[in-house]
């Protein structure tokens, strides 16, 4: 029998998603371990590809890859919902301001 209900799966603020991040948050959601952690495993995962291009679902200011992620990746996008958090993030070429709560299609081609 399945032990949860509907009202465990609510969040404790239900206000639409864009309130929240309407004002930029120019600081780390994870501790320090945590992101040396994905540095690290980006790092190395992201080397097994030639030049793959990178979509970073929910970012914002930082992506937390390797400062030498240019070197070895190929186009980088940061998709979020902050757009001057997202303008910040040096570590991409482009990004996309979407909700993706609202609308949860990706807004790039297939196979792109």
């Amino acid at each position: 029998e399945w032990p949860y209900s509907p009202r465990d799966f609510m969040r404790g603020d239900e206000s639409p998603d864009p309130y929240f991040y309407d004002t930029p948050r120019f600081c780390f959601h994870v501790d320090d371990a945590a992101v040396a952690a994905l540095t690290e495993f980006y790092g190395t995962a992201l080397r097994e590809w030639e030049k793959p291009a990178i979509l970073d679902i929910c970012a914002s200011h930082v992506s937390h890859f390797p400062t030498d992620i240019a070197d070895f990746a190929g186009n980088r996008v940061a998709l979020g919902m902050n757009e001057e958090e997202l303008r910040n993030n040096g570590q991409v070429d482009s990004y996309v301001v979407k909700d993706l709560n609202e609308d949860p299609t990706l807004p790039f081609e297939d196979n792109s």
